[in-house]
């Protein structure tokens, strides 16, 4: 593939892990593509863009970059990072869990709250302060001193958490939460774990930071000093046997960091700049298997019209969730996988989240593939697709779907509180509405026969809606995919 399908497929794949739950690909795809890229244009533009905010937001510049870090698959890959580091003999390590959640900055100023920021693209971030009234984790003031500070850490679900997901990854629901423009009461339900603080030119020690956090009452995350990459080793197995699972926050892995911040700037000096600190590096475990036997494929249709293909298999327990269905992906995954009823799947869930097909163990020696479980219409309108790229399409203008998914898209993207999906679809069949432009005619009698909706509701919906006409043309774009 060339640098601009990459880049398209990384963008598509970012825009995706953000704003849906369904992720477009798994963690090590995301990856491999990003390596992809490197290989082919290593100085791509591509490179700079870190996060995703809403571009409705205010947005803050980061007095220091927020950027990302490299990854390591192995403790052979930290064994290359500390030698080509080269540091002084008995400098230290900090391991730090690498949390999935969304990467925050709180500025204080003469002790008191500035902003709260997202990481957003690294240089600028989404202006998320409103959220410091319901998060009990972030402070309104804090005592320890009047120095202009900025305090990083992570906002996230916690496992166990008594807020209703729906079903769906608890990032993403913190995600939703903090873009939240009403009804933000459910925000006490986010927390904050503070894993770095600046500002304090005495404190040059990340470890020493972390407890003087710690100390003044923050939310802060665990963490070990060691010496060599076999501490490290260490750890991670310990991590893998039994912190991964018993700690309350979702982690996708460890941090391992130079633990003396006066070396970063000389550190990152001697790469070449990729919008990578090379301080530290995230340490990313290998995903969990099970092997379970497919039942069946059913077929989904995305607003795109693409027709994506669903394994409905023996359920199976992964990282404590029972599993009974993943994404396929697309057609050509299930041409490459050779599926078939009856088969023995690999199942993994990347991220420790989002269920998909890693493999097929019993294709291995089948050397044609039956077509049968392909879709030969539209599962929605009938219509014959095509292929197009990696997926078959539905064409139709009018494929009923397609016009929903789109208008679900839209209602999500606009952050319009408290519509489920149901009732998008009731409207729809009612013939209330026809497409997104419908929502904005909807009176109150619309919703007769609608269950769910009383009058506050009715009310709440129409202000939302009508509030979402002050976009930017840029927004409005991305809203219609």
């Amino acid at each position: 593939m060339n640098s601009d399908v990459i880049v398209k497929l990384l963008i598509e794949a970012k825009e995706s892990y953000y704003n849906t739950d369904t992720p477009a690909m798994t963690d090590a795809e995301f990856d491999d593509l990003e390596d992809q890229l490197r290989a082919v244009d290593p100085e791509n533009e591509y490179f700079s863009s870190i996060g995703s905010w809403s571009s409705s937001a205010d947005k803050i510049k980061h007095q220091i970059p927020m950027l990302s870090m490299g990854k390591a698959k192995s403790i052979d890959d930290i064994n290359v990072w500390i030698k080509r580091l080269a540091l002084s003999e008995g400098e230290s390590f900090i391991i730090e869990p690498k949390i999935d959640g969304l990467s925050a900055a709180c500025r204080y100023k003469n002790g008191k709250l500035l902003y709260v920021a997202t990481r957003g693209d690294g240089e600028y971030g989404q202006d998320i302060t409103h959220i410091a009234e319901y998060v009990k984790d972030i402070p309104a003031a804090v005592k320890f001193t009047k120095d202009d500070i900025e305090v990083r850490g992570e906002l996230y679900l916690p496992r166990g958490t008594d807020f209703d997901t729906g079903g769906r990854p608890l990032r993403n629901n913190c995600v939703g939460l903090i873009n939240r423009k009403e009804n933000r009461g459910d925000l006490k339900y986010v927390r904050f774990a503070v894993y770095q603080l600046s500002g304090i030119e005495s404190c040059n020690s990340e470890a020493d930071s972390i407890d003087i956090l710690a100390g003044n009452g923050f939310n802060a995350v665990n963490y070990l000093l060691v010496s060599d990459a076999g501490e490290i080793e260490k750890f991670y197995n310990q991590y893998m046997e039994s912190f991964r699972s018993q700690w309350e926050y979702e982690t996708d892995g460890l941090i391992v960091s130079v633990d003396d911040g006066r070396l970063f700037e000389e550190i990152d000096s001697r790469w070449m700049l990729d919008h990578h600190h090379h301080y530290a590096i995230a340490l990313k475990p290998p995903a969990e298997f099970r092997e379970t036997i497919l039942n069946d494929v059913v077929w989904q249709v995305s607003r795109q019209g693409n027709l994506i293909p669903v394994a409905l298999f023996e359920p199976v327990v992964i990282g404590g969730a029972k599993l009974g269905r993943a994404t396929l992906n697309n057609y050509e995954n299930v041409k490459k996988l050779k599926i078939e009823r009856g088969d023995t799947l690999i199942v993994q869930r990347a991220n420790d989240v989002i269920p998909f097909v890693y493999g097929n163990k019993s294709s291995e020696n089948r050397e044609i593939f039956s077509d049968v479980i392909i879709a030969r219409e539209c599962p929605s309108c009938g219509s014959i697709p095509v292929q197009s790229g990696v997926h078959l399409k539905c064409i139709n203008p009018e494929c009923k779907e397609q016009i929903i998914q789109r208008i679900i898209y839209w209602v999500k993207s606009c952050n319009i509180e408290n519509v489920a999906e149901a009732s998008i679809r009731k409207l729809f069949d009612l013939e209330r509405i026809k497409g997104i432009k419908d929502l904005y005619e909807l009176t109150e009698m619309d919703f007769e026969g609608v269950d769910g909706f009383a009058e506050k509701k009715i009310q709440n919906f129409i202000t939302e809606v009508h509030n979402s006409k002050r976009i930017t043309p840029v927004e409005l774009i991305s809203r219609l995919g």
